[in-house]
């Protein structure tokens, strides 16, 4: 083809006629100039596509921090078995959040390549430039398209994130749940005044095993569990009390926990450690309001693992076994 500045025409109209014959013919002048509109736009598109990359490998990192802190915190708690499970999880974040960084960064690094390219045009003819802007749109394009495929199919990091809290849930799961009780007494300066003993609503295993918290009122308020059991066999179970924040600052609540091992036909009591509170303390903690005057607690048991819980079943299936046999 014989190329101007002007027009582009086929070597055989020229050659034969001098002009064109059923051709569409564009000035390059105008080819060029739609084809900058088309770059421009498509440019704005891969920076603002940048950008939300950019948001979203900060947020990786902040995931990656916090998922870091919450697997430290929960080594350092529990059992054995509890500690292997966190540990496992938190290799597996990690693995996780390392390939979608990898991914992110493989993204940063092809936008970035065709934003450059499009200041690599110095120097070249009208021609060169509309072949680099044509091969610049459809190389976008194909990107845009591939990040957007991929992102839609498994990158989405609101669903990894929501992944991250279903891993500590499983951490949890490591252990039978909590039974737990809610508990508020009224009128507590009157109970610190007359130094009363106040007991929660029962938490009952199959009737055979009962635990209360006892909140032993006065100069110095402390917290026990009493727990009662029928069977001759020791079982090992977790006693937590919540104090509530009455200012509505869950992240000021008092949760302290106790092991209680159970005592044969008889009633045991099981203090919490670090819970001896002066009234002017639960009222500097935000756990009491003077002007409301009530104390609330949250109460829960569980058994220490799920080889307990299936012991105290059997405990409980064995008596109904003796008591339908007599």
């Amino acid at each position: 083809a014989v190329v101007s500045t002007q027009s582009t025409g086929c070597g055989h109209c020229i050659l034969t006629t001098g002009t064109h014959h059923t051709h569409q013919v564009d000035p390059l002048r105008q080819v060029q100039e739609e084809l900058e509109v088309k770059v421009s736009a498509q440019s704005a598109r891969l920076v603002d596509m940048n950008y939300q990359l950019m948001e979203r490998i900060d947020r990786v990192k902040q995931v990656s921090r916090s998922a870091r802190a919450e697997s430290t915190a929960r080594k350092s708690e529990g059992d054995a078995q509890y500690r292997e499970v966190v540990g496992m999880l938190h290799r597996d974040r990690h693995k996780s959040l390392a390939h979608l960084m990898e991914v992110l960064r493989r993204w940063q690094d092809a936008i970035d390549e065709l934003l450059v390219s499009t200041t690599a045009e110095e120097g070249c003819d009208s021609v060169q430039v509309i072949r680099s802007k044509e091969e610049f749109l459809e190389r976008s394009e194909r990107v845009m398209e591939s990040i957007e495929k991929e992102d839609g199919d498994e990158m989405t990091l609101n669903l990894f994130e929501e992944r991250l809290k279903s891993d500590f849930m499983k951490c949890l799961n490591v252990y039978p749940p909590f039974i737990e009780v809610g508990q508020k007494i009224y009128d507590f300066l009157h109970h610190f005044e007359q130094q009363n003993v106040v007991s929660s609503e029962p938490i009952d295993y199959y009737s055979d095993i009962t635990f209360k918290l006892l909140i032993h009122c006065g100069a110095k308020t402390r917290f026990a569990v009493s727990c009662t059991s029928i069977h001759s066999h020791h079982r090992e179970f977790l006693g937590q009390v919540t104090i509530v924040n009455q200012f509505g600052n869950e992240e000021r609540n008092k949760a302290i926990s106790v092991l209680v091992r159970t005592v044969a036909d008889s009633t045991e009591s099981f203090p919490f450690r670090d819970a001896t509170f002066s009234y002017n303390q639960l009222v500097d903690f935000g756990f009491l309001k003077p002007s409301v005057n009530v104390l609330v607690v949250r109460f829960a048991v569980r058994p220490l693992t799920y080889q307990v819980l299936s012991r105290v079943q059997e405990d409980h299936i064995n008596r109904i076994e003796r008591q339908s046999s007599a």
